[in-house]
């Protein structure tokens, strides 16, 4: 069984020459360019405000799906109470 990797070699080298093009645009945009330890100005700034934010959400507890199914039991119980005030609908 061929890897990942071993599979997407094969997959370009089967590429016909007219479109070749386009493979290597879209190859392009998953790379990543190499890291020579340098940020611009406005990728450090963009990094320092998710930073910030981050740092601003920590004491949030749980996950979106923990809050989610909080929201949910709460809204069956405040159903369950309607129905035991109102008769069952």
């Amino acid at each position: 069984m061929m890897t990942a990797r071993e599979e997407a070699h094969t997959l370009v080298e089967s590429v016909p020459d007219n479109e070749f093009g386009i493979v290597n645009d879209i190859l392009r945009r998953f790379s990543c360019p190499p890291d020579d330890g340098l940020v611009s100005e406005a990728e450090a700034d963009r990094l320092a405000r998710i930073d910030a934010a981050c740092g601003a959400l920590a004491h949030v507890p749980g996950s979106v799906d923990d809050y989610l199914a909080r929201k949910r039991e709460e809204t069956e119980r405040e159903e369950e109470r309607y129905r035991q005030r109102h008769g069952r609908i």
